[in-house]
């Protein structure tokens, strides 16, 4: 008869691999949610930036119609700055108090927008 040897009948080595096999459960669990919460971060940084533009966008629009309604010029450019952003106006008179606008709008992270948009002209 052979002699087992004493690894195989002492249950005491048994615990490394469920250890390691737990630790490695949770680095991945750690892992994963650092990406989700690195993911949700950018997400965020790019909705902020989508209301800002959003808001800029409805500034420059109205402080357009302002100025619209006390000029007389069928056809120009402006340029609003406010403190999130710039607003650059192309305008155009295309119908009888309706205006073409191409709006460029540049935030203060440089991040830019691109629009054309038609508006109608305030009456005074």
């Amino acid at each position: 008869m052979r002699k087992s040897l004493y690894l195989m009948n002492n249950s005491y080595g048994f615990f490394l691999p469920y250890t390691m096999a737990i630790l490695a459960i949770s680095f991945l669990v750690l892992m994963t949610s650092v990406s989700i919460y690195r993911n949700e971060l950018f997400i965020s940084h790019r909705l902020i930036e989508q209301i800002k533009i959003e808001t800029l966008m409805q500034m420059g629009q109205e402080k357009f119609k302002v100025d619209a309604a006390s000029s007389e010029k069928d056809n120009g450019k402006v340029f609003y700055s406010f403190p999130h952003g710039d607003v650059h106006i192309d305008y155009e008179l295309v119908e009888l108090n309706q205006f073409n606008l191409t709006i460029k709008i540049n935030t203060n992270k440089n991040t830019h927008y691109f629009i054309t948009k038609r508006i109608k002209k305030n009456k005074r």
